[in-house]
């Protein structure tokens, strides 16, 4: 595997489908998140030796991807009353999606997602707040327009099918990537 250790790969493979889903779900663009993913494996790998080292390599990779993802998120165009669930995940804001993932998608606790955000625990809380709030209601405003029962419950299940079709089918191989951006 020539510069890669086996460790490193091994982090690689396991991290992968996660780093991606988050890149993909919290970028306005799924296809620039999967990028931004996989520069952060990339420096991860680069760095292995010290990120074993310090013995926290997941939580720092997930930081560094939600570092690259905030600061490349131009501000939402936010419509009044999305039209729908995609309207409205797209008129959140990239910290209220980040939140939204990695609490109620990736399943982090909220003290664990908070770290990796690096946010203050109550400006995480309002995030994660105003976001299921917001999905919630488009949701509800779709039942309601579809002639349908608006339950609350209904809302989570549509969400989570919502975001596992944004998420699409990976097809790329992280490692042959990850390996030909260190040459």
């Amino acid at each position: 595997m020539g510069r890669v250790t086996q460790d490193a790969a091994d982090f690689v493979a396991a991290r992968w489908p996660e780093l991606r889903r988050l890149g993909r779900l919290v970028a306005r663009d799924p296809d620039d998140g999967e990028a931004l993913a996989l520069r952060a494996l990339t420096e991860a790998v680069r760095t292995w030796r010290t990120l074993a080292t310090e013995g926290r390599p997941t939580a720092t990779t997930r930081r560094a991807l939600l570092s690259r993802l905030l600061a490349a998120a131009p501000a939402p165009p936010a419509p009044p009353e999305p039209a729908s669930l995609a309207d409205a995940w797209l008129a959140l804001g990239t910290g209220e999606r980040a939140a939204y993932v990695l609490v109620d998608d990736l399943r982090l606790t909220e003290e664990e997602a908070g770290e990796v955000s690096g946010m203050p625990s109550a400006a995480f809380a309002d995030l994660l707040t105003s976001a299921r709030a917001q999905l919630t209601t488009a949701h509800a405003r779709g039942e309601r327009a579809a002639g349908r029962d608006a339950a609350p419950w209904t809302a989570q299940a549509a969400i989570a099918q919502f975001l596992d079709d944004r998420d699409g089918v990976a097809t790329l191989d992280p490692m042959a990537t990850v390996t030909d951006r260190l040459r």
